[in-house]
């Protein structure tokens, strides 16, 4: 089974989401599995410095779901120092109120993930201030 990481990145009240083209949907940042990678949390480190630039660190495994041949690990990053870059086409800040409006703009993960993300929110601390 091909293990495939989603990291969730929240600032205050607004989660992290990328595009990868400009006819494409909202996305958590995502990979797969290398075997390199030591253990999911590495992937999860990895696909941050690789999609976005952003140094993570206080990694959480919230849930681990199976889809077709993939199992499905979502990961939260709870303090990261740097600022959300890369060669993505757009990074944007959204609430859930903005991400339930712009379902049909939405990947499938982020669509399905919705639900958790709200718990998430009220179980979780937010990120602290960035570091300098």
């Amino acid at each position: 089974m091909i293990d495939v990481v989603l990291v969730i990145l929240q600032n205050q009240n607004r989660f992290l989401l990328i595009r990868h083209s400009p006819e494409g949907t909202w996305a958590y940042p995502s990979g797969e599995r290398e075997p390199e990678d030591q253990c999911l949390i590495a992937t999860a480190h990895r696909k941050l410095l690789e999609e976005i630039g952003i140094d993570g660190n206080n990694f959480h495994l919230l849930f681990q779901t199976p889809i077709d041949e993939c199992r499905l690990n979502i990961c939260v990053c709870l303090e990261w120092i740097g600022q959300p870059h890369g060669n993505i086409v757009e990074i944007g800040w959204f609430t859930l109120e903005e991400m339930y409006a712009m379902q049909e703009n939405l990947s499938p993960d982020v669509n399905i993930l919705l639900p958790e993300l709200a718990y998430f929110t009220q179980h979780y601390k937010a990120h602290p201030d960035e570091r300098k």
